[in-house]
């Protein structure tokens, strides 16, 4: 039985050397990814061609290789690394080279755009995938949208899947390893889609970035090749293949599957079970084009328009998101005309890219003449000198940046330096992870003796980060060492803002376990300060829509002030052991993020639209609900006291984000580093006014 793989495609109908069709397949992948990124409602499951491209990928790599299946395993696989390397690197590091540039020059360095220098880097490096996956977690969350990379976790679960292809392809395209072979890559998938399907219950941001929960994906691909050389399966095919034998049907059957998984495909069974539906019929797909079907979706997936987009796919899946993510920073991305320039502007790029960059390095005449170590290693140089470059820029930027925010890092910035050295006294500052959370501490060093330090803890959500300046300044002033516990999310009396599940879940054992070393730590004198955001947002930091008063119920309930009474019974035994409590009342909440219309090419951003002002009736009416609960809490015990930043922050009737050009707040509801500043005094004023508990402020 001949089962030689080098031979049994490219025999099974003459002239099929290149499958047109499979390019028009690709084109139809990459405008369904384009439509969902341009707007998830007009196709819910566009995001899906992903797989579409990992199945086809592993049948294009099986059937360019199976060329050299007579090649010892070495010069194999370092055949098929030139291959991968002219066919991937260019064109990646192109376009990294380029959004970090231009990211460099025009994004404002923040916690939505902190991971953005991480995830490109290491996208050169095929790790994009793994980056995503540790910093930023789903990929349905809003701060993906705000990431130019955050496509290229593809581009890593493909790379990775190249490093393991030669040692196990190598073995389909020998008859004497073709069962063993086969027996692999069945194992293999198996294993693969038993583990995504395990996954999505534990921990589906890894199933959907990484390797193992996606393995079967390119496998499967691979394993219809190695079908395709088993003469009894060609022969099935070869007779569908004739007209009116049952060709068509199957392949519009399969092209439903795509529409079906394109129009309802769920984020939340991603990539088990829904990866299932759009890799099945791709399958289908690639073996009829295989035998030259010939059907009418044949002829229609080899319309040339269409071919040409294949063609020219990886340039656009690539460009079209970085140019998405830039608009959506800068100019915007709502309206019809401004996603038109984002399309036309991906096309161009992905045009000139595949017309100056891609082809003539991968067809190059001079570089075919070269042996493939050679190639290999100018690819890893390449790689170096792209990474080098970023590194460089990663440096200059708070030099080159056009970003106010990013020039004047210390205004806008809340997080303190590592170092601060004041009135005498070196404050470090120390990052840990615990409980799951953030934890700061700033260690005052070699500071002039005042008596024994009163310590300071402060347990809350962002918003106790949030005033690390301000904290890092009162330990160098007080002498006073300081510790912070930060969750996102798990903030005291948090009664008005209302808690997710996920809070629900997450909150009472960070807690716990931060209050259990608090108290273990602190004594009589020393102080606990807990801040929190406490009412709603008028609206996040990304392109949500703004929740006026008139949209909420902001009256009191009847069981308010029993999250008080709780409080008061967890605070109560660091209470008796003669510490102090601190509340901050609520601040100013605002409609508009400052930072990200701070520039000249921001400012006419739609986001922007709603401004940097708020009556403070308005303010009022939304902290009137967890005021009423954290006075309460104060009047249970002359230990606790309450910190209200509101009269400095706004001391008219109108609330600003700015002091004159200077930002109070950083984001909606963060204040910036120099918010920080305006509220030190007012800070030490009232922990020296309430030294004593007898007489809290």
């Amino acid at each position: 039985m001949d089962v030689r793989l080098g031979t049994t495609i490219g025999d099974a109908r003459a002239g099929r050397d290149h499958i047109t069709a499979v390019d028009g397949l690709r084109a139809v992948s990459v405008l369904a990814v384009l439509i969902y990124h341009l707007d998830p409602t007009r196709l819910p499951g566009g995001f899906l061609g992903v797989d579409v491209f990992f199945a086809i990928s592993g049948f294009v790599v099986a059937r360019s290789m199976a060329r050299y299946g007579d090649l010892p395993l070495v010069p194999f696989a370092m055949r098929f690394y030139r291959r991968r390397i002219l066919r991937v690197v260019p064109a990646t590091a192109l376009f990294v080279v380029v959004l970090m540039t231009l990211g460099t020059l025009l994004l404002p360095v923040s916690a939505l755009s902190r991971a953005n220098d991480l995830v490109g880097f290491l996208a050169l490096l095929g790790l994009g995938n793994a980056a995503l996956w540790y910093v930023a977690g789903d990929y349905f969350s809003p701060t993906t949208a705000f990431n130019p990379f955050t496509h290229t976790w593809s581009l890593g679960v493909e790379e990775q899947f190249y490093v393991l292809f030669p040692l196990m392809g190598l073995l389909l395209f020998r008859a004497s390893t073709l069962r063993a072979g086969l027996g692999l890559f069945v194992m293999l998938g198996a294993l693969s889609l038993a583990s995504s399907a395990a996954l999505m219950a534990q921990d589906q941001a890894f199933a959907y970035y990484m390797l193992p929960a996606r393995l079967w994906e390119p496998l499967t691909g691979v394993l219809l090749f190695a079908a395709l050389g088993v003469p009894a399966v060609r022969a099935a095919l070869n007779r569908l293949a004739v007209p009116w034998a049952g060709a068509g049907a199957l392949q519009a059957a399969a092209v439903a599957m795509l529409a079906l998984a394109f129009a309802l495909g769920q984020p939340a069974r991603v990539p088990f079970p829904w990866a299932l539906v759009p890799v099945l019929a791709t399958v289908i797909l690639l073996a009829l084009f295989a035998v030259g079907s010939g059907t009418l979706v044949d002829r229609a997936l080899s319309w040339q328009p269409l071919v040409y987009i294949g063609t020219i796919s990886f340039g656009l899946y690539l460009w079209h998101f970085g140019i998405l993510v830039l608009m959506r920073w800068t100019v915007g991305i709502g309206t019809a005309a401004e996603r038109a320039v984002a399309v036309a502007a991906a096309f161009a790029l992905a045009a000139v890219s595949h017309a100056l960059v891609e082809r003539p390095i991968r067809f190059s005449a001079r570089l075919a003449s070269r042996p493939d170590e050679v190639v290999i290693a100018g690819g890893v140089l390449g790689i170096a000198a792209a990474a080098a470059f970023i590194v460089s820029l990663y440096i200059a930027r708070p030099w080159i940046s056009l970003s106010v925010v990013t020039r004047e890092a210390s205004v806008w910035d809340y997080r303190a330096p590592d170092w601060l050295d004041e009135a005498g006294c070196r404050v470090e500052r120390v990052r840990e992870d615990r409980y799951g959370a953030y934890v700061v501490r700033f260690a005052p060093r070699d500071c002039a003796a005042t008596g024994s330090p009163r310590r300071m803890a402060v347990i809350g959500d962002s918003h106790g980060t949030a005033y690390e300046t301000l904290l890092q300044h009162v330990a160098a002033l007080d002498r006073r060492p300081v510790i912070i516990f930060q969750k996102p999310g798990c903030e005291w009396l948090s009664v008005a803002r209302g808690v997710s599940d996920q809070d629900r879940r997450d909150c009472p054992p960070f807690q716990s376990a931060a209050l259990a070393e608090v108290s273990a730590e602190l004594g009589a004198g020393d102080l606990l300060f807990l801040p929190g955001l406490r009412v709603p947002r008028f609206r996040d930091q990304w392109d949500a829509p703004v929740t006026e008063n008139s949209h909420l119920d902001l009256s009191p309930r009847p069981g308010d002030i029993a999250e008080a009474e709780a409080a008061l019974a967890a605070l109560t035994p660091l209470i008796r052991r003669g510490a102090r409590v601190v509340v901050e009342a609520p601040k100013p909440v605002f409609r508009t993020a400052p930072f990200r219309c701070a520039d000249w090419f921001t400012r006419h951003n739609p986001y922007c639209a709603p401004g940097f002002e708020v009556t403070r009736r308005d303010i009022e009416a939304r902290r009137a609900r967890p005021m009423r609960v954290i006075e309460a809490l104060r009047a249970m015990s002359p230990a606790i006291s309450v910190w209200d930043p509101l009269p400095v922050l706004c001391p008219l009737d109108v609330c600003s984000a700015f002091r004159g050009r200077r930002p109070l707040f950083f984001d909606g509801d963060h204040l910036s580093g120099y918010g920080n500043d305006v509220l030190l005094p007012d800070f030490r004023a009232h922990l020296a006014q309430g030294a004593d508990p007898q007489f809290p402020r």
